[in-house]
């Protein structure tokens, strides 16, 4: 596929993948803003474009983990 993922049940696969689809998502937005590139990572940037508040509901998830693990 596009990000190099055969098989989605492969971790190592799995993991390469979404490091490819992050690289893209900074690409496209050019700017280190993590809340829209968590919003991004979920809904893909087409459907982002779309609707701005695709993936509110992500970032909200991402947020806590960020504050529980304290990244």
């Amino acid at each position: 596929t596009k990000l190099g993922v055969r098989n989605p049940h492969d971790a190592h696969e799995s993991i390469e993948g979404g490091a490819r689809w992050l690289a893209l998502g900074f690409r496209e937005l050019g700017k280190k803003d993590y809340r829209l590139l968590a919003k991004w990572y979920n809904c893909g940037g087409p459907n982002l474009r779309k609707n701005p508040r695709c993936g509110d509901d992500y970032w909200s998830t991402v947020k806590n983990n960020m504050k529980e693990f304290k990244l």
